[in-house]
C-alpha cells in the first residue's frame, strides 16, 4: 500500500512568541474544528523495543525511522487511536486505527492475543513487533496543542506547549498521575503540508528566535525521565 508523504518541519520557539504568531494566523487560517482558542490536550503513550530503536534512531539522526503510539484527547477515552508514525527525511506519514478503552487496558496488561483476531494490518504489525522485538510502552507525553489549517497545500500549523511526561505508563487512561514538565520557556511549532506552502504563510510564521529541531517530544520525555 502506498502512502502520501507530507512535508514536516519543526521549530523550537520562545513561549513568549506563541501568542504573537497565533494572533497573526487567526485572521487568515482556520482554527482546527476540534479546538477552541486555548487549544486541546493531547495524551500519548509511546512504545519502543528492547534495543531502544525509536529513541536511538532519532538521537543518531536516522533519515528513516518510525514509532508506535496510542493517543487520545481532552481526557476523552471514547475516542482512542493506535498510530504508527513514519519519518523519511523531512517527510512523513501516519497510519492509524481506533481502539476501545478495553483494548488499551489489555495492552497495558500485556494481553495481546486478541490482536490476531482483528484482521487489521496495523494491529497485526504491533503484535509482531511486541513478540519479535520486545516492543512495550515506555513513556507518556501530555501537552496542549493549538492547531491551524489552510486548505491550499493541505497545510497544518500547530503550537505544542505545556509539554510534560511521565513514566507511569500503567496510568495512561487515568488522570491521577504525576508529570515532569519539559522546558516551560519554549514551544514546539510544527508545520505540515503536501507539496507547497505559500510565501505569505512562510512570512507569517517567521521569527528571528526560532530554531529548527529534529528531536521529538518522545525523545525529550525519555531523556528527562532517564536523568
Amino acid at each position: 500500500m502506498s502512502h502520501v508523504l507530507r512535508n514536516e518541519l519543526k521549530y523550537q520557539i520562545p513561549i513568549k512568541q506563541k501568542n504573537t504568531l497565533a494572533q497573526r494566523l487567526y485572521p487568515i487560517l482556520k482554527l482546527d474544528p476540534h479546538s477552541n482558542y486555548e487549544g486541546y490536550w493531547v495524551k500519548s503513550l509511546y512504545f519502543d523495543d528492547i534495543s531502544e530503536k525509536a529513541l536511538n534512531d532519532n538521537l543518531d539522526g536516522s533519515q528513516n525511522r518510525s514509532k508506535f503510539r496510542i493517543r487520545y484527547y481532552n481526557s476523552d477515552t471514547n475516542y482512542i487511536c493506535l498510530e504508527k508514525k513514519v519519518k523519511i527525511l523531512n517527510k512523513g506519514y501516519k497510519e492509524s486505527v481506533c481502539l476501545t478503552k478495553n483494548q488499551v487496558n489489555m495492552i497495558l496488561n500485556k494481553e495481546y492475543e486478541w490482536m490476531l483476531e482483528s484482521q487489521n494490518n496495523l494491529l497485526l504489525e504491533l503484535y509482531t513487533e511486541i513478540k519479535n522485538s520486545g516492543l512495550s510502552p515506555k513513556t507518556i507525553i501530555y501537552y496542549q496543542r493549538l492547531p491551524f489549517l489552510f486548505s491550499a497545500g493541505n497545510i497544518r500549523i500547530t503550537f505544542d506547549f505545556n509539554i510534560q511526561s511521565s513514566n507511569q505508563v500503567d496510568y495512561f487512561l487515568k488522570s491521577d498521575q504525576s508529570y515532569v514538565p519539559h522546558s516551560q520557556d519554549t514551544c514546539l511549532l510544527e508545520v505540515k503540508y503536501d507539496s507547497f506552502i505559500p510565501d505569505f504563510i512562510k512570512q507569517l510564521i517567521q521569527i528571528p528566535e526560532s530554531n529548527w529541531t529534529s528531536h521529538s517530544k518522545y525523545v525529550q520525555g525519555r531523556l528527562i525521565q532517564n536523568r
